[in-house]
């Protein structure tokens, strides 16, 4: 595309993106951000969808730079998911207590939010602070698991 002076929107290059992501096709995910990043502003979806491509291959350290990145967008509708998956790129449990602590900032919280906080304690083998999360801050919020 570029060889041939096509010109890509925002829109083009994060649907490709998200295209990419969705086959696990990192290097060419890597290729088009590469070449058309300065262009694009990429979209909070594209980017956790890209985290979530760069898990399924393997690349934890590079799932999160994805997720760094996809919290400077500072976003309160991605906290659940970007705990969830700071679990599954699996480095330390710092990640998951900094997105809990914005959660808990936007004001109510939900069953979703504390279970993607509990189970991503949990793949992190840090049983202590989610039997802490557990019986400090969930069990006193009233809320009931979801079924």
């Amino acid at each position: 595309m570029k060889e041939n002076n096509v010109k890509l929107d925002s829109l083009t290059v994060n649907n490709f993106l998200q295209a990419y992501a969705a086959e696990s096709d990192v290097a060419s995910m890597e290729k088009l951000l590469e070449d058309w990043e300065e262009v694009a502003t990429l979209q909070l979806q594209t980017v956790l969808d890209m985290a979530k491509a760069y898990l399924r291959v393997g690349s934890k350290r590079e799932a999160r730079g994805m997720l760094l990145r996809a919290e400077a967008l500072n976003e309160p509708a991605s906290y659940v998911e970007l705990m969830r998956l700071y679990g599954e790129a699996g480095k330390c449990s710092e990640d998951v207590y900094r997105i809990w602590n914005l959660y808990k900032k936007i004001g109510e919280q939900s069953s979703e939010g504390f279970l993607a906080m509990l189970g991503s304690l949990l793949n992190l083998d840090d049983t202590k602070g989610a039997a802490e999360m557990y019986y400090k801050e969930y069990e006193c919020s009233g809320l009931e698991f979801d079924v």
